[in-house]
């Protein structure tokens, strides 16, 4: 899984892990709003957190 991780760009398993199931997923993305303020939270193609 490292190996496979590493020829497909990702820094370690669990990002690839992550990747793909974000592409099961693609339209994935939390909001919060409390006291006027709204925060949200998303997961890029290459599973990172935006």
């Amino acid at each position: 899984m490292q190996n496979l991780a590493r020829s497909a760009g990702y820094s370690d398993p669990q990002r690839l892990t992550w990747a793909m199931e974000a592409r099961m997923a693609p339209d994935w993305q939390a909001t919060v709003t409390a006291d006027g303020v709204t925060l949200g939270i998303e997961m890029t193609p290459r599973a990172r957190p935006a």
